[in-house]
């Protein structure tokens, strides 16, 4: 069987790329130990060269503010899939957060529903492609819980791993929210809590060339990969992030998170499936009662942590679904796990993320 799987991401620099094409590997050679697999990046296959047996195409965040742009999925994804479907080539889009406007995404529902599986990877895009008509699809946690080994860890040795996001995008915009946050890791770490910052690579700068130089000297810098991120994470007692797969890493390291907007409803939605241990809005942060609320979720770490634990072995039977689903399209996802109604009830208090906008 020849497998082709399109916008492979092992390339990337940053670190929730490069878990996701890693698990993806490790997880293709386990569903399919005798399979040719062949990995294309975004943009980078030409439809003429030859047939395959089926395709796999890896979404990750590609259904976000990037779906219209030059280079975008629509530009280099929409017509690859439609000269597969005119051939019956089974096609699958897997691990994908799906957050476009309603105007721009109901043209394509005919398209996607001629797949086989669109499998998403937080429960608020499952919601949105359910309200808009999409038929085939189902909800697994994100692939790159599949990639670590299960693993105990009798005593942390960090209080706090704290990071940044794709927020910071916004530059001069966040600036005042910035230091807050800021003076608030440096106030933790004053206290004598025993704390890590871990980079995460980003355009235009890294996370920790953006907070390095305004840190306290006490607060350890953890770089190199996303197996360090990882490494470094499981051994806090709670980790704060605006990172989708900072809450991924800290998930499969049982650790519980808190989390604050992104650059799609990724890390709320996070929140719904691997949580809830509570976010924020970022620019609406003040010091005073950040530092409240991290204070407070860190008290509760104990519980936080034993209900994690009990949530990832719910969870864990699904690690694989993405590639799983890709076998047998009636593999069953986890969506019958959740309560949608009060999903939809929570999403709605989330004014910053415009759910009307999205037909909520």
């Amino acid at each position: 069987m020849d497998i082709l799987i399109l916008n492979d991401t092992i390339n990337s620099d940053n670190y929730g790329c490069q878990l996701v094409s890693h698990s993806m590997r490790k997880t293709m050679r386990e569903v399919y130990p005798s399979a040719s697999i062949f990995y294309q990046p975004m943009g980078s296959y030409s439809k003429e060269t030859r047939t395959f047996d089926k395709v796999i195409i890896n979404g990750e965040g590609s259904f976000g503010h990037r779906f219209q742009i030059p280079g975008g999925f629509s530009a280099q994804m929409i017509g690859i899939i439609k000269h597969f479907l005119s051939s019956n080539t089974p096609i699958y889009l897997v691990n994908v957060s799906i957050q476009v406007s309603k105007e721009i995404l109901e043209p394509h529902i005919p398209l996607l529903n001629r797949l086989e599986v669109v499998a998403l990877r937080e429960p608020l895009s499952y919601m949105y492609c359910k309200k808009l008509g999409l038929t085939n699809i189902k909800l697994f946690p994100d692939l790159g819980t599949a990639y670590f080994e299960e693993e105990s860890i009798d005593k942390k040795t960090l209080d706090f791993c704290f990071g940044l996001g794709a927020i910071t995008k916004m530059g001069e915009k966040i600036e005042k929210p910035l230091q807050n946050y800021i003076n608030v890791i440096n106030k933790i770490a004053e206290e004598g809590y025993k704390c890590a910052f871990l980079d995460f690579p980003s355009n235009p700068a890294s996370d920790l060339n953006i907070a390095g130089s305004r840190l306290h000297p006490a607060i350890k810098h953890i770089t190199g990969g996303f197996e360090n991120y990882y490494d470094a994470v499981k051994t806090a007692k709670y980790n704060i992030t605006g990172r989708h797969h900072g809450m991924v890493m800290a998930f499969a390291g049982k650790t519980p998170s808190a989390s604050f907007d992104s650059n799609m409803w990724k890390t709320e939605g996070d929140q719904m499936l691997y949580g809830p241990n509570g976010y924020f809005h970022f620019a609406a942060n003040n010091e005073k009662e950040l530092y409240s609320f991290i204070m407070e979720n860190y008290s509760n770490c104990e519980v936080d942590t034993l209900n994690l634990n009990d949530k990832y072995t719910r969870l864990k039977p699904y690690f694989k679904g993405h590639i799983e689903c890709t076998i047998d399209n009636n593999t069953e996802g986890m969506e019958h796990m959740l309560d949608f109604n009060e999903i939809e009830k929570d999403f709605k208090e989330l004014y910053y993320l415009e759910p009307e906008k999205y037909g909520f």
